[in-house]
């Protein structure tokens, strides 16, 4: 990870920019200064590692992830592996789409910084 701390940019990049590097170069750049998806922002997580076969993102649950019992609602999990597993197809490809998707909880998700490593196989 950078030891500075970046101040991250949001919104979107030029159609044509993806092209001219590879899908690793570009979700390294969103780990650095690239804008990330507005999505990101909203949930607040962050792609804070990229390297050949491997995509780190970190999310720090705010008060607005919390459901009525005060655990993380369980659609944050899963909205941080998408967008790991799709980092750097959609920006090769015209999009990417999830089709099929399914996570099981066997405890629930308190409010604490987590990571979530996405690893090719």
């Amino acid at each position: 990870m950078p030891s500075a701390i970046i101040a991250k940019r949001y919104g979107f990049v030029s159609p044509n920019e993806p092209k001219q590097m590879s899908g690793l170069g570009f979700v390294q750049g969103l780990a650095n200064n690239a804008p990330h998806n507005r999505i990101a922002q909203t949930q607040g997580y962050d792609i804070t590692e990229a390297e050949n076969g491997r995509v780190v993102l970190t999310a720090e649950p705010r008060d607005t992830h919390l459901n009525p019992v005060g655990t993380v609602h369980g659609g944050l999990a899963p909205r941080c592996s998408i967008d790991a597993w799709d980092s750097p197809s959609s920006r090769l490809c015209a999009g990417s789409t999830t089709l099929e998707f399914k996570i099981s909880f066997v405890r629930p998700s308190r409010a604490r910084p987590a990571r979530s490593v996405q690893k090719a196989p």
